[in-house]
């Protein structure tokens, strides 16, 4: 397994931000008929001891403890909706292993700008597609999504800072992995935290605006958010980038 530095560094950074809590507000009835989730599948595995040794060599003196749990990826399809239309989702879900009676809290975590189908999260092969897979690691049930334009969506143009299709999307996601967690009988608990980097820390930003301003989810709580690299200044990102001879990142103009 390879283990991208600028995601780990990432990882790292932002370790403390968070804490694991331990009510259980897990819905006691399974569902009986999914209305969001389409299908799922288990595509892998990330052993904390990868991850342990990985944070020893970057970060000598951070707490391997924390890092307590292996975890299970899922990739997931779910209904969700574009431009008023019905459309197949996909994103990649992370959760704590053996402890089906935890209820963890969960963190929806948003991936920088990509330019392939390839550098989907749910084209994971056993590489870390995003980093965001590790917070699993530290006890949070992790939704990854792919974005749409990407994965089960990749016939649609990828809509590249909209906020409706990125914040609306997520909660279609988050609804979906309640379905999952009812399918593996896994307890959670409806406290959501979110995070992302770039293109990531953007629609962090835009997806917590639509939790407190919209409430899409009454049951659900958000408690904390972090943002780092956002594009939220347009204008500011485009003379960046017009006074530059070379630029690093091509998929961006082309968005």
């Amino acid at each position: 397994m390879t283990f991208p530095k600028i995601y780990i560094y990432f990882f790292c950074t932002f370790l403390l931000i968070f804490t694991i809590s331990c009510e259980d507000d897990a819905p006691s009835n399974p569902v009986t008929e999914n209305q969001h989730l389409l299908d799922y599948e288990q595509i892998g595995m990330i052993q904390a001891s990868q991850l342990q040794g990985v944070a020893q060599i970057l970060v000598p003196t951070f707490d391997r403890s924390l890092i307590a749990f292996n975890s299970d990826v899922y990739k997931i399809t779910y209904q969700a909706e574009f431009k008023g239309e019905p459309i197949t989702s996909s994103g990649l879900v992370c959760i704590p292993a053996a402890a089906p009676d935890t209820d963890f809290p969960v963190l929806l975590g948003f991936h920088p700008s990509i330019g392939s189908q390839q550098e989907a999260p749910s084209s994971f092969n056993g590489n870390l597609q995003s980093g965001l897979e590790l917070f699993a690691s530290l006890g949070y049930v992790t939704l990854i999504p792919d974005y749409i334009g990407f994965g089960s969506s990749s016939d649609i143009p990828h809509p590249y800072l909209v906020q409706a299709a990125v914040s609306e999307n997520s909660v279609d996601m988050l609804e979906a992995v309640e379905e999952l967690l009812s399918e593996l009988d896994q307890a959670y608990r409806k406290e959501i935290s979110m995070i992302g980097y770039s293109h990531g820390g953007y629609n962090t930003l835009t997806t917590l605006r639509y939790f407190e301003s919209t409430t899409p989810l009454e049951d659900w709580k958000v408690v904390a958010a972090a943002a780092g690299g956002a594009a939220y200044d347009l204008t500011t990102l485009r003379e960046n980038i017009f006074s530059l001879d070379t630029y690093g990142s091509p998929e961006t103009i082309a968005f």
